[in-house]
């Protein structure tokens, strides 16, 4: 049963492994990041791959952990990361669970979102991380918030609003230029607003609020 396999903070990825494009992206993307996620597999989260492909079978799961798993670190244990297929019964009620929505065309042929979603040890649905990028500083994150059961909303948009991640220092850089601008502009719009709604009684006064307000800016 899969949910007896949910028992600690589960990155979950819907695919189908006869995609040949985006879904190949979702799973190397998500290898590669795996790599550097601050938490470790098997003890602190676990991960499924299931395809939603009622065609596709055992074999072909096989075949894309061989491939996939090749791009993880030696250290990652094979048991922690899991690669699902399943009969039509099976894949409807897992996808109507998690809220994915996927569209067939032809035979190995889909419309679907490209996400990652990442489940708490009681099976709530703490995060959705959309591809086909994924970063490990989101990855870690939204495992955090699993391991709480409950997600950091507020802390999520502060984090990607003042951030900008650089790939090539595998780090967050704060956006200076960004922040500085909107805390001038805000500053500036407060002053105006104040000088606005201030009714002097005279001109002495006026002129003196307006100096100690512009002295008192920086």
């Amino acid at each position: 049963m899969l949910g007896n396999f949910i028992d600690r903070p589960t990155l979950i990825l819907p695919i189908f492994y006869h995609c040949p494009k985006t879904c190949s992206l979702l799973l190397s993307n998500l290898s590669m990041a795996l790599n550097d996620v601050t938490f470790t597999p098997g003890k602190s989260y676990r991960v499924l791959a299931f395809s939603f492909d009622e065609e596709e079978g055992p074999k072909d799961s096989k075949n894309a952990k061989k491939n996939y798993f090749n791009l993880l670190k030696k250290d990652f244990p094979e048991s922690e990361w899991r690669f699902l297929t399943g009969n039509r019964k099976n894949i409807f009620a897992l996808a109507r669970a998690i809220g994915f929505k996927f569209k067939k065309l032809a035979s190995h042929s889909f419309v679907h979102p490209n996400i990652l979603l990442c489940v708490a040890g009681d099976r709530k649905i703490i995060r959705y991380l959309y591809g086909p990028d994924f970063l490990p500083f989101d990855i870690s994150m939204a495992i955090a918030e699993a391991e709480r059961g409950a997600p950091g909303i507020s802390i999520k948009k502060i984090v990607s609003f003042c951030f900008d991640y650089d790939p090539k220092g595998k780090r967050y850089v704060f956006k200076t230029f960004k922040i500085s601008g909107i805390l001038i502009i805000s500053l500036l719009a407060g002053f105006i607003f104040f000088l606005v709604r201030k009714k002097p009684s005279d001109s002495t006064s006026c002129h003196g609020t307006y100096i100690s307000s512009a002295v008192s800016l920086p």
